[in-house]
């Protein structure tokens, strides 16, 4: 699609450059009313009620607190209705999931006459994060006031406005819609991801190979030759980490000491940038140190992440075991690390793992030793499981490479719908001509 400029442009004085010469300036205060929501506290909350917008809401599926109160009407928001998340998340939406309430640090956004609503969700989407880089208040957290939206812009009138909104309309849902085909197919590459490590450390490479039942329901029929047992008979030791109170900031070298959170060992593979630096007034624990080969399981964390496991690829001394993580040695004779931490994540594990977790909060369950020492798996001898680890290494880096490609693709598509959406509403393309045609 090729877009043409406008025919005549004059210098803004801005940090829009130059803009087409009949459009007119003004700022953000001026295109519409910023009516901010209200400060729910938690006892506010309750099982009844209309839903509370937070920005969990406007960002995931997260499930919304509810409140059976009466505030002010300004503060209810109905499909439709312009918001502008002003902290830490600085963007727009147009909201689409019932009457709900409106909570701080969003705006509801109020067209002013000579503005069009949706031209403006797409107008403040690109200037809010000029606002929010430059002039941010705060040093712990991104946000904008309001008196921050004096930023001068220059816009087109309402009838052209409308004209830019139609185009960006058509164009983003386009580039949306490759980018949702893209997600899927990382979430199928995931899905083959997973069922390979599954199959290979619970039934091996051998297509052709006997199998015998296990005795265990859940692990069904495994290969004639493969021990099965409890991971206990393979574990020369278990323990847990300490978790002191420290800043959120990770280590920023090798020479400080930081804490592993437990996030590091989320979808199998150790991440060890989730840490946490040591104040500098604790003393580190060099026995708690990360050495290559340990095994380390998280015992704490939501139900779909508890008991993920990865193994560490080389020591890190200045990293310490959180108490949060439980971490395993093997009897390298008869179990590899690796092999045990793939049959952990396998699809066959996660069902008994997750059974055994426990704690009343669904943002935090716990699981006890037992439960990972407990559990029975089958393995061949350490010849075989290298043979095993070897082929899954190829396959799994096939596969991650593929990935790294679609990510890369996504992210290429994200830059073009910006980019759309900066030129558009700046001025830079002239896209009259094409609401028109999609008019006719």
């Amino acid at each position: 699609m090729s877009l043409k400029k406008y025919p005549i442009y004059v210098s803004s004085d801005s940090w829009q450059g130059d803009v087409p010469s009949h459009w007119r300036k003004t700022s953000l205060k001026y295109l519409g009313e910023y009516q901010n929501g209200y400060a729910f506290k938690p006892t506010d909350w309750g099982e009844i009620g209309r839903p509370i917008i937070r920005i969990a809401q406007l960002t995931s599926d997260a499930a919304p607190n509810l409140f059976a109160g009466k505030l002010d009407e300004k503060l209810k928001v109905e499909d439709g209705d312009l918001l502008f998340s002003w902290s830490a998340t600085i963007d727009t939406y147009i909201w689409s999931s019932g009457p709900s309430w409106l909570n701080q640090h969003i705006f509801k956004v109020t067209p002013s006459a000579d503005a069009n609503k949706k031209f403006l969700f797409y107008l403040i989407k690109h200037v809010a994060p000029k606002l929010a880089d430059v002039d941010a208040h705060g040093s712990t957290m991104r946000h904008i006031k309001k008196e921050d939206l004096g930023e001068r812009v220059y816009v087109p009138d309402i009838e052209e406005q409308e004209a830019i909104a139609k185009f960006l309309d058509a164009e983003t849902s386009k580039i949306d819609a490759l980018v949702a085909e893209q997600r899927r197919l990382i979430e199928l590459l995931a899905e083959k991801r997973q069922a390979v490590i599954s199959h290979a450390v619970t039934k091996g490479l051998d297509p052709h190979v006997r199998m015998k039942p296990s005795g265990i329901e859940w692990l069904g029929d495994v290969p004639e030759h493969w021990e099965v047992k409890k991971i206990k008979h393979s574990v020369l030791s278990i323990e847990q980490g300490w978790s002191p109170q420290c800043e959120n900031d990770p280590v920023d070298s090798e020479k400080q000491w930081g804490v592993l959170k437990v996030g590091c060992v989320n979808y199998g593979k150790f991440n060890a940038d989730e840490n946490k630096a040591l104040p500098t007034d604790l003393e580190a624990k060099p026995e708690l140190s990360i050495v290559q080969g340990d095994l380390l399981i998280s015992r704490a964390n939501t139900i779909e992440l508890v008991g993920s496991a990865a193994v560490a690829e080389r020591d890190y001394p200045n990293l310490m075991l959180c108490d949060k993580l439980y971490r395993l040695r093997l009897n390298l004779n008869v179990l590899l690390p690796q092999f045990l931490c793939h049959f952990l994540t396998s699809e066959l594990a996660r069902e008994p793992i997750e059974l055994g977790a426990s704690g009343a909060s669904p943002s935090m369950k716990n699981i006890a030793q037992s439960v990972i020492t407990d559990l029975y798996f089958a393995a061949p001898d350490i010849a075989e499981q290298r043979r095993i680890l070897d082929s899954l290494g190829s396959t799994l880096s096939e596969l991650d490479h593929l990935a790294l490609q679609v990510d890369q693709s996504i992210a290429l598509l994200q830059e073009r719908r910006t980019a759309l959406i900066s030129a558009a509403v700046t001025g830079k393309i002239d896209v009259r001509e094409f609401a028109s045609e999609e008019t006719v």
